[in-house]
């Protein structure tokens, strides 16, 4: 009978007369299988099959947004890749698993592979860690995501327009709360972004100085201004009109 050949190669060691068990490094998914035993002498030979499978710890990927508006609706994506395939998925917020039970609230859909977990009208309460746990026969893998919930700060102009004569110099104010959410404020005129960094046409309007100073005013800015306020959570805006007469 033919011998059959060896295996070969730096991550097997072992599998001799001196060294009969046989050790393999690095152990990966395309090592499975079932690997024979054999043994002669001058009567015979003998055999055994041993069946290896290998499998890993669920991989888990969490996304979604993070910061979120109240009352919105934000949806959080668990993608898994796991040796065997996962079993069941849990989702927890704070180590607590969430009840699905209200569906007004919470919903999830999708497959064990990539799952998503929907929540409806956010509160301040609804803050915290979010984790999708994956379980496989062997293990269980995890990932968090952190939820932060809250207002749009809210910019507000208090006049409903400006008057101002050629030549003359105007403050157009707008007020807001000054407040670490804030991101960014700018302004535009007639939906065009307005040119701050022309520092002898403009000044201030930022975010710590949101009002816009016009310096030297003309024809051409009469028209409406809006101030924009972006946070974390969304963007607020307001808008007046100016008005320029003749001198």
């Amino acid at each position: 009978m033919t011998e059959p050949a060896p295996l070969t190669g730096s991550r097997y060691h072992g599998g001799t007369i001196g060294i009969p068990s046989l050790t393999i490094n690095n152990v990966g998914a395309t090592d499975d299988g079932t690997y024979t035993c054999y043994i002669y002498n001058g009567v015979g030979q003998a055999s055994v099959d041993i069946n290896l499978f290998t499998w890993n710890t669920p991989s888990v990927s969490l996304y979604g947004k993070q910061n979120l508006a109240v009352g919105s609706v934000v949806v959080l994506q668990c993608r898994v890749t796991s040796k065997p395939n996962v079993t069941h998925i849990t989702w927890k917020k704070e180590t607590v698993p969430i009840n699905f039970s209200d569906k007004t609230k919470y919903q999830r859909f999708g497959s064990l592979q990539n799952q998503k977990l929907k929540i409806f009208d956010a509160q301040e309460t609804d803050k915290g860690t979010y984790s999708c746990d994956a379980y496989n026969d062997y293990d269980t893998g995890t990932s968090t995501v952190e939820i932060n919930v809250g207002g749009i700060t809210k910019t507000t102009i208090l006049n409903e327009f400006y008057v101002t004569k050629v030549g003359e110099d105007i403050t157009l104010e707008c007020l807001i709360k000054n407040d670490s959410t804030n991101v960014n404020l700018s302004w535009l005129k007639d939906e065009l972004n307005v040119k701050l960094y022309n520092t002898r046409k403009y000044s201030h309007g930022t975010l710590k100085q949101p009002s816009l100073i016009i310096n030297n005013v003309d024809k051409s800015d009469a028209g409406n201004y809006t101030c924009k306020l972006k946070n974390l959570f969304g963007t607020s805006e307001d808008v007046v009109e100016l008005k320029v007469l003749s001198k």
